[in-house]
């Protein structure tokens, strides 16, 4: 009899020990798909907020990109307005010498 519970007692304690070893093979099986998961959904959050940022960013750099072009417009407007009036400026000028040397060549 002490041999049977012995040998039922070994049979228990193997089958449990098999139970445990297949239930820590599921664990670190589901554990390993959880990691992936998380790893995954990670990536994609990480996607989408860099997604975010670059169309943050440039729409800023188009907001910017159309501030400097019309800055820029403006400033050439001023330019070409400058030189228009040093080009009007210089006639008048050119105007007046020639009006000067024809007074003195008469004096």
């Amino acid at each position: 009899l002490s041999e049977w519970v012995a040998a039922e007692r070994a049979k228990l304690d193997q089958d449990r020990s098999k139970k445990i070893q297949e239930l820590q093979d599921e664990m670190q099986a589901e554990l390993a798909q959880r990691r992936k998961q998380l790893a995954e959904e990670l990536e994609r959050e990480r996607e989408k907020a860099f997604g975010d940022l670059r169309a943050a960013h440039e729409q800023e750099l188009g907001g910017e990109r159309q501030r400097l072009q019309q800055e820029a417009r403006a400033k050439l407007g001023q330019f070409e307005s400058d030189v228009n009036s040093m080009v009007g400026l210089e006639a008048e000028l050119q105007r007046r010498l020639g009006q000067a040397e024809a007074d003195l060549a008469a004096s």
